[in-house]
This record gives C-alpha cells, structure tokens and sequence, in this order.
C-alpha cells in the first residue's frame, strides 16, 4: 500500500502500467486495490484513467465481492476520483467509456464521475446516456448525475436534459422514472407540470409533489392545493410540504391554514400539523424566493394567530415554528413575534407554557 502511494504521489505517468497490473495480480484485498486505484486517480493522467476504468471488468470478474464493495463507496473510481479530481485532459476518456464501454457498471461509474467532473462536456453526454442507455442502472446514474454536473458546472438551475427527463417518466423502470420525477422540480420550468402531474396520478410517489413544489406556478400550485382536501394523510402532507415556499402565493397560505382548520375538517393529525407549520415558518423566511414579503408576512402572522387555537397540538407546533424563525432572525416582524412568544408563556397548557419560558430564554436580551 506504501509503495503504490508513493507512486501515486510522484505523480509519473510510467506508473501506470505497474499500478494496473498489480491491480489485476492482487487478490481480493479491498486496502491494496483501494490504494492503487488512488494512486491512478493521484497520477490523473487520460492513460492513467483509462486503466483505472478498464480494470473494473477484469476485477469485478475476479472478485464476486468487488462490486458490492464499488456500489457501497469501499472503493473504485469513484471515491478515488473524489479525492483527486478528474484533470479535464482525462474528459473524453470517460465520456468514451461512458458511451461505448460493453460492461454496465464501467458505464454506471463513468456517469457518476462525469457527474462530479465540473467539466461541461459532462452535460451533453450524460443527457444523451438518459435518452439511449439500455441499462436501468446506467439511465439512473445519468439522471441523478445530471442535476450535479450542472451545479459543478457552475449552472443555478440545470437547463440541458429536459426534454429527456420528461421522457424517462415513461421509463419501464420505476425507479429510474422516480429519478427524472425527482429531478425535474430542479429545473423550475413549468413545462414539466403537466407531465409531473399525470406521472403523480399514475403512480403517487411523493418526489413529483415537491417538484411541482420547487417549479410553482398558477397550475402546479392549484393542483397541491387541491390535495390538501384529500382524504389520504400521505398525501395531504406530501402536498403541504410542497407548499413551502412564498412563490406560492397568498392563497397557498390559506389553503395550508384552512388544511387544518377544523370548521372545514379535522385533518388535525400531529403529522399534518407538522408539514403546515414547517411550510409556513419558511413561507415566512424574509429571504425566501423573489423577497416576496408580503406573502411572508402573511405566513408569519397565520403562525402567531395559531398561537390561539383551540387545540394544543397546533399551538405546540406553531409555538416551535415561529420560535425558530426569531432565534434564526428570519422574522417579517421581529416585535410581533416575540410578543406572541411572550404572550405563549401564560398558555392553559403546562407543556407550551414551559416550551415557551424556554424559548424566550435564548432570545437575545
């Protein structure tokens, strides 16, 4: 292990074959195989990474235990290429093996490197695996790999791929369609909807929801809203949990509000509590998207005027939202909601009177 961290750290590219070779003599020692695979990943060289992802198959041959080991992040290019990351010279080399490799798991792993890249030829091949690959594994690499390749990249928001996504909701597998479900909401573009919505009524995984949750607009805000009504807990609350940010607007406020008011129905679960009172402490964040104060400030005063409901479970979880957003200083109005906190302290419930005194006791005098 010494040695091939020497030559890893010499960084001299006649290494290479020596490393790869011990590489496939080694048996199975996860320590040894590790260590030469850091020490390619070190060197960093296109041949250095050509070995190093042309040794997967053999090994993995050799070693029934070698691929468990990979998928769990004991070893393999990935966790070595982490550690020393992929010289832009070495790209294309595993984008070719990406696109042309005949082992599924040298493909898998080549998408999961070109994910960490930060390189944006990484971009392109990645939306083209998602479209062509024929294995499942590899299709949910690609996917999941692309969301980071862009943030690596440098992108706010990923912009290439969508159509493609869009796409793999139809996959045969589910999990793979799960994949672009929960990716899609990254790209807040509202041409996703429709085909989250119809996705979510096919097959109800709760990762559509909060992507609709993280596009908004008019239709994807109305169609969660709508779910608030119904008679299934899961997803009433994978609803509100959509619903937490103020790009949603005054109405989503009240929608959340009305979700748990028992004029209408008593959807007052402990977990739907929960998931109303989260959404709108951060509905009620002054930094939320577009500064959008005034359905903040909406939020914040549908918390203190929980503070007076009639049932304790409600002021509970009200009480402990507004409380984080004083001592966080995410407060709309900051004299209003520690008077409400102050208020707190003379609650009929022994439990929030206490929770309260504790509150204002890390308030800063």
């Amino acid at each position: 292990e010494g040695a091939l961290s020497s030559l890893g750290s010499i960084g001299d590219d006649r290494a290479v074959e020596p490393i790869h070779d011990t590489i496939i003599r080694l048996e199975y020692d996860k320590f040894r195989v590790e260590a030469a695979y850091r020490a390619l990943a070190e060197i960093g060289s296109e041949r250095a990474v050509k070995y190093l992802f042309e040794s997967i198959e053999v090994v993995v041959e050799m070693f029934e235990d070698f691929e468990w080991d990979m998928k769990n992040g004991i070893l393999g290019p990935v966790p070595a290429l982490e550690r020393y990351p992929l010289a832009a010279e070495s790209v294309n080399r595993v984008i070719s093996f990406l696109e042309d490799s005949g082992h599924r798991l040298t493909r898998e792993y080549a998408a999961q490197v070109l994910g960490s890249s930060g390189d944006p030829r990484s971009i392109p091949a990645l939306v083209d695996a998602i479209a062509r690959e024929g294995e499942r594994e590899v299709r949910d690499e690609a996917i999941r790999a692309l969301e980071r390749a862009h943030r690596n990249v440098g992108y706010d928001a990923p912009v290439f791929g969508l159509d493609e996504l869009i796409d793999a909701l139809d996959d045969p597998e589910i999990y793979v369609s799960i994949a672009a479900a929960d990716s899609l909401g990254w790209y807040h573009d509202e041409k996703a909807v429709e085909p989250l919505i119809n996705w979510y009524r096919s097959y109800g995984y709760d990762c559509s929801l909060s992507s609709l949750g993280r596009i908004g607009g008019e239709v994807a805000t109305t169609f969660l809203i709508e779910l608030l009504k119904e008679p299934d807990e899961g997803a009433r609350t994978a609803a509100a949990r959509a619903l937490s940010s103020s790009k949603h607007g005054e109405k989503a406020v009240d929608a959340l509000v009305e979700s748990i008011s028992g004029k209408t129905h008593y959807f007052r679960t402990r977990r739907m509590v929960k998931a109303v009172t989260d959404s709108l402490m951060q509905m009620a964040w002054s930094f939320e998207v577009n500064d959008n104060t005034e359905v903040a400030g909406k939020a914040e005063n549908a918390l203190i005027a929980l503070l007076e409901d009639e049932s304790t479970t409600i002021r509970y979880y009200a009480l402990n939202a507004l409380a984080e957003n004083v001592i966080g200083k995410f407060c709309q109005n900051e004299e209003a909601c520690i008077a409400a906190l102050t208020k707190a302290v003379e609650d009929p419930s022994d439990d929030i009177r206490e929770i309260a005194e504790w509150h204002c006791s890390n308030l800063d005098p």
